[in-house]
């Protein structure tokens, strides 16, 4: 947006004092440069697991390179799984009963 749509969306006059006040004030809270959110690439690191395509442990030099290796593999990081169902399984109280039992009858318990 120029400056005179600015001031004439905002309904100032352009070249009063209060106009050049208001644009002044804009130009103080807008940054002049954003900063880019580039991640860097990783550093060469030797994989710990054997890759299937070549049966050797690879040096692994990018990120793309990581990812691959990890896809290929079925490997996952640790800290970057996903979470299927965050619901606990349901077990019913004659499944609890049972294992008590069990439990009981395997260590000789008595109550």
């Amino acid at each position: 947006m120029t400056r005179e749509e600015w001031l004439r969306c905002w309904g100032f006059v352009d070249g009063t004092p209060e106009a050049e006040h208001a644009w002044a004030e804009k130009q103080a809270f807008v940054p002049k440069r954003l900063n880019s959110l580039v991640m860097s690439d990783i550093q060469p690191y030797q994989a710990m697991g054997v890759d299937v395509a070549t049966g050797k442990a690879p040096m692994i030099t990018s990120r793309s390179q990581h990812n691959e290796y990890l896809r290929r593999n079925g490997y996952i990081e640790i800290g970057n799984e996903k979470v299927g169902n965050s619901k606990p399984p349901t077990v019913s109280e004659a499944d609890i009963a049972r294992d008590i039992k069990k439990s009981i009858e395997q260590t000789g318990a008595r109550l």
